[in-house]
């Protein structure tokens, strides 16, 4: 007789439970892939809800902010207005309102959008250089240079983000000026095809001599306005991708006396969001 293992019975059993033990393992290995699979899809969806919370959360911080900044650019606009209306006579007064009407307009219907075109932010730049330069009765000079070969209509910017930095070069700086020399010079232009330099030039007083002149409100309002604007650009980085990075220089004479202020920003145009 032979043995048992030798029979055609046993080894059609253990071709049997071979085949069976193989079929478990690829079960189980299948099962395992799409339970794999499974957690994989809920990670996703959980990191795309995750995002878009987040990209919520950020437009409403930065809604919050344009919120802020609206009424702090108005309450210095106003006040603006009462000094040009008591010191200049009611054509001039007339006229400064018309300029004044038009800008306020374009803040509002800009301050509705998260970005704007360069272009855009350039036409308020202007008419709000435009309105300074009449309520301080061209005691200042301004300059304003784009490069040709910058697209100020595809470059999105956050809007009003301009206006802080002009605002705080002319009456914290050349206001503050005793001689009558008084020049502000905006330069636009690319940089190296990837970036956007736009220089803001003072010939004032400098930060150092500001900083003594002012008092405790001049402080509070200009570091109100500067830091929405910091905390704006901040939160416009975080949703674009786009780069922004601000440079400050004291400008000085060979013998190192301040001769004014350089404001550099940097904008990067082409960012590779994901």
């Amino acid at each position: 007789m032979p043995a048992y293992y030798q029979t055609w019975w046993f080894k059609l059993f253990l071709f049997t439970a071979l085949i069976a033990i193989a079929a478990l393992i690829a079960s189980l290995r299948q099962r395992q892939k799409r339970l794999v699979a499974e957690l994989n899809q809920r990670e996703t969806a959980y990191k795309l809800k995750e995002a878009e919370l987040q990209q919520r959360i950020t437009e409403y911080q930065m809604a919050a902010l344009r919120a802020q900044m609206n009424p702090h650019f108005f309450f210095n606009s106003l006040n603006s207005i009462n000094r040009f209306v008591q010191l200049s006579g009611p054509d001039a007064a007339s006229n400064y309102l018309t300029k004044f009407a038009r800008l306020m307009r374009m803040v509002l219907d800009n301050s509705r959008c998260e970005t704007i075109s360069l272009a855009n932010e350039l036409d308020a730049v202007q008419l709000y250089l435009e309105l300074e330069s009449m309520r301080f009765a061209d005691k200042f000079e301004y300059s304003l240079y784009i490069s040709p070969k910058t697209e100020t209509e595809t470059i999105e910017v956050p809007p009003l983000f301009l206006q802080p930095y002009l605002e705080n070069a002319i009456w914290h700086g050349l206001m503050q000026k005793e001689s009558p020399d008084r020049k502000l010079d905006i330069r636009i232009e690319p940089q190296d095809d990837c970036f956007l330099v736009i220089q803001i030039s003072d010939n004032g007083i400098g930060r150092a001599k500001a900083k003594e002149l002012k008092s405790k409100s001049a402080v509070m309002e200009k570091s109100h306005g500067m830091d929405i604007t910091a905390e704006r650009l901040k939160i416009f980085t975080q949703r674009t991708g786009q780069a922004i990075r601000i440079e400050i220089e004291d400008l000085t004479d060979s013998g190192g006396s301040p001769t004014g202020t350089r404001i550099k920003i940097i904008l990067e145009t082409q960012a590779d969001v994901e």
